[in-house]
């Protein structure tokens, strides 16, 4: 999903269901070869303002951008990934400035080959295992710290 689908989406969501306990939300890395990266960030500020003016009481996860062997229509993935740096040091920022939590991703590096599909752009099993396993651990750090509390 790219940027310009987020609000809508969440909209629709928040709509017809149950109001989540949380979001996580991980999108941006597709966008990166089609707009700047100062775009990228004002909107994703911008988007994430808005749900928390909108739903103060749902928590925001910020999952961090991931660095990539090979971005499709670049040929400058090193650039690409110093760009993926930059958007997550500002997204995460505001997103701490506005009570939101960060989900880093400390374990997957470009250097690491097997935890990219041969394309150099997905993630392989290992590679999301360990996407996977971050999420997880956001999410219960946030329960043990005694700020999450899930309603059945």
């Amino acid at each position: 999903m790219r940027w310009d689908a987020l609000l809508p989406r969440l909209r629709h969501e928040l709509a017809y269901r149950h109001p989540p306990n949380a979001v996580v939300l991980h999108l941006g890395e597709n966008d990166l070869v089609i707009r700047k990266s100062i775009i990228l960030i004002k909107t994703a500020i911008a988007d994430l303002e808005s749900v928390h003016a909108t739903h103060p009481n749902i928590p925001i996860f910020w999952s961090e951008l991931l660095p990539r062997l090979h971005w499709r229509g670049n040929i400058k993935p090193t650039r690409l990934n110093y760009t993926v740096e930059k958007i997550n040091r500002a997204v995460r920022s505001a997103t701490t400035h506005m009570g939101g939590r960060v989900v880093k991703h400390p374990n997957i590096k470009v250097y690491m080959k097997e935890l990219f599909r041969p394309n150099g752009v997905h993630l392989s099993d290992l590679g999301n295992e360990r996407w996977l396993s971050d999420i997880r651990h956001g999410l219960i750090d946030w329960l043990e710290d005694g700020k999450g509390a899930f309603q059945m």
